[in-house]
């Protein structure tokens, strides 16, 4: 007990200048001129959304309340902006790919994987498409690279950083330089989006957003797969059912344009109509509004149970209403078991070119009508297939492109995917904070705040937010409401 009154005495007559010394030997490391060691602790967090109202700290005077959420308010509208925009220039690389021949072993002409005398879709441009990629090329090592975290970091700093790439980071990667001198046709050239106010945490932030997204897209091979299956039916359909194919696709074609036909006949209508339902009774025109609704609901339902499947009813019924004597179509049964050897052959390693004995092992039975097509089909898109140790986005991306392509071409817009998250240009994204991020973003002119840590000393720079983000997290928000 006698020491403890002892200690107290002690810590009561020296603590200030205990704390003073303390102050100076920190201050001291600050400036040494070396960088802080940061932590994983203090990189890594796991991020939710959440209303601001709801956790802002309820002390704080009127004005700075005003202040803080017109910063948070302009910080979320500018974020959510650069989203679109590095988006954007995601797209367009993935556009300017199909045309880029300093990369890719030329291009691809579609109708050579097609019978002779095919006719693209009306709606379809694309004659030509990605070639692909050389095995083994030093200048393409770097393709690999392609929309993983960094490229899109080296996108961000080439477009978006106010310092802009490093020559000597750039000319590691050419890449990536191929494609971004191609960009500049399309007018996206070097720092055109740097003239922003978003401070480096702040884009830092919404880039691991965009990193990740993503990453989730492209975590298993199931757009690689899906566009393989999409265009392997397509591709046996045209070549060995082309009767069936054409009856189904003139159908498809005149129900479009029934469809067409009928929307503009209904908007003259209800131009028409306008005049007469302002002019009825309220209770009549909501008796009209209420039947509209209903019918509408009716007709919902009937089309979730059968529309969907209408137009196969309709094809079959036309197949069988064909002339019995045709017999030149293959099977649907026939079509799937020719489509299973050929996705195997594909994805096989060892064969990088297949023959007629190669189609036989793994379909006995295949006949001389038959292997011809399969033969042009498995010789044209096997350089396409990476190899199992090489599933990357990167190596996945020219079929993809081709099989896009090729489905447009032969008219199958409904099986066209995606390689990039699309934001809506309409809607804004949630804002992901970090103590770095909310210290620039409370610092920033006009209006900057001063944010001091629990000493009552001044937080000066990033790395002290960072080093403090508990008090700068406290200066704004209700830390218990958290």
């Amino acid at each position: 007990k006698k020491n403890d009154v002892v200690f107290k005495e002690y810590v009561k007559g020296n603590f200030h200048s205990i704390a003073r010394n303390l102050r100076e030997e920190v201050t001291e490391g600050k400036h040494d001129g070396t960088e802080p060691e940061v932590h994983s602790t203090d990189i890594e967090y796991r991020t939710c959304s959440v209303a601001v109202n709801r956790i802002i700290r309820k002390d704080l005077p009127l004005e700075i309340k005003q202040a803080v959420l017109e910063k948070l308010e302009s910080t979320l509208t500018q974020v959510s902006d650069y989203i679109i925009n590095i988006t954007f220039i995601m797209n367009m690389v993935l556009l300017e790919l199909r045309n880029c021949d300093m990369i890719i072993q030329g291009s691809f002409n579609i109708a050579n994987i097609l019978p002779d005398g095919f006719l693209p879709s009306q709606d379809c441009t694309i004659e030509h498409t990605i070639g692909p990629l050389p095995v083994a090329d030093s200048f393409t090592k770097g393709f690999s690279m392609l929309m993983e975290h960094q490229h899109i970091g080296l996108i961000h700093s080439y477009y978006f950083d106010s310092v802009g790439a490093k020559e000597t980071n750039l000319n590691k990667h050419p890449a990536q330089m191929a494609i971004f001198m191609a960009l500049e046709s399309s007018g996206i050239e070097r720092g055109k989006f740097k003239e922003t106010s978003l401070k480096s945490h702040e884009m830092v932030n919404a880039l691991v957003d965009v990193t990740t997204n993503m990453k989730n897209m492209w975590s298993t091979p199931k757009i690689f797969y899906g566009l393989m299956n999409s265009l392997l039916d397509v591709l046996l359909r045209v070549h060995l059912a082309p009767n069936r194919e054409a009856k189904y696709r003139s159908y498809i074609q005149k129900r479009t344009e029934e469809r067409s036909k009928k929307d503009s006949q209904q908007s003259v209508d209800d131009n028409s109509r306008t005049s007469i339902f302002a002019n009825l009774p309220r209770n009549a025109r909501k008796n009209i509004v209420r039947d509209e609704e209903y019918k509408e609901k009716k007709h919902e339902a009937k089309i979730k149970r059968k529309s969907e499947e209408a137009h196969k009813w309709k094809a079959k019924v036309d197949t069988r209403r064909a002339d019995p004597g045709n017999t030149t179509d293959l099977t649907r049964r026939r079509l799937r078991c020719l489509k299973s050897a050929l996705k195997s052959l594909l994805l096989n390693d060892r064969k990088d070119a297949f023959s007629i004995d190669d189609l036989k092992k793994e379909c006995y039975d295949v006949e001389e009508k038959e292997a011809y097509p399969c033969l042009l089909i498995l010789n044209a898109l096997k350089p396409y297939i990476p190899k199992k140790g090489r599933f990357v986005i990167a190596h996945q991306l020219p079929f993809c492109i081709l099989a896009n392509n090729a489905l447009l071409y032969v008219g199958y817009k409904k099986f066209y995917r995606k390689f990039c998250p699309q934001p809506s240009g309409s809607t804004l994204h949630a804002l992901r904070i970090d103590g770095s991020s909310l210290y620039q973003i409370l610092t920033r002119l006009p209006c900057a705040l001063a944010v001091f840590n629990y000493d009552n000393y001044l937080i000066e720079s990033v790395e002290e937010a960072r080093q403090n983000k508990d008090t700068v997290f406290s200066a704004l928000f209700d830390m218990n409401a958290i």
